[in-house]
């Protein structure tokens, strides 16, 4: 992996219904010039989800092969599908362009180490100085109204939002920032989102 203008890469996290994704596409809209991780899936396409779009859709034998070459920062299954991220997608932030890594609160919190274990050093130094976690919250009450909306039952809610309070306290040192997203308020989030990229655009 080579690159001699080092871009900029923006983590976003939080907990379940915490508005990430909505998040994401609102900043990706605003800024045609950003570009987001493409995550590779086992799974099979949704309705109207665009293979190098959404994910980048492969065969159990594809993912591992490139498993078995090491194309992979990090990997999970779930039910029977795998997910991974590829390490190519790095490059972007090496030729200078601004990505946009929407994962879980406890990825996020080892993403830096991840760098140092999977790049060498002086590629991991540059993506680690170029990294900024954001983590995006939510009070529990904004996030029981959303979960409910989804349909989840009121145990499995409570299990949820006690599950993302734990992540919460075992991960939230590693986050760089916290922005509030009220319900209601995306317009406003994105506009918090946008000011300490553009406030890390100052000071790298």
């Amino acid at each position: 992996m080579e690159g001699t203008n080092q871009g900029k890469l923006i983590i976003l996290t939080g907990p379940t219904a915490s508005g990430k994704d909505a998040i994401m596409h609102l900043l990706l809209k605003l800024h045609p010039d950003y570009e987001r991780i493409i995550t590779s899936t086992t799974r099979k396409p949704r309705d109207l989800e665009r293979n190098g779009i959404d994910y980048n859709f492969i065969s159990k034998e594809q993912f591992e092969e490139m498993d078995s070459q090491g194309e992979f920062l990090e990997k999970n299954r779930y039910a029977e599908n795998f997910y991974a991220t590829p390490k190519k997608e790095f490059q972007k932030v090496l030729d200078g362009k601004t990505i946009v890594w929407r994962i879980d609160p406890t990825m996020a919190a080892r993403a830096k180490e991840f760098f140092k274990t999977e790049f060498d050093e002086p590629i991991a130094n540059k993506l680690t100085s170029k990294t900024i976690v954001i983590y995006i919250y939510s009070n529990p009450e904004a996030m029981r109204e959303r979960l409910s909306r989804r349909g989840m039952e009121v145990a499995d809610v409570e299990r949820r939002i006690e599950q993302d309070t734990r992540n919460w306290d075992e991960c939230k040192e590693k986050f760089d920032e916290v922005v509030e997203n009220e319900e209601g308020q995306l317009d406003e989030t994105v506009k918090k989102v946008i000011s300490i990229i553009e406030k890390l655009n100052t000071t790298s």
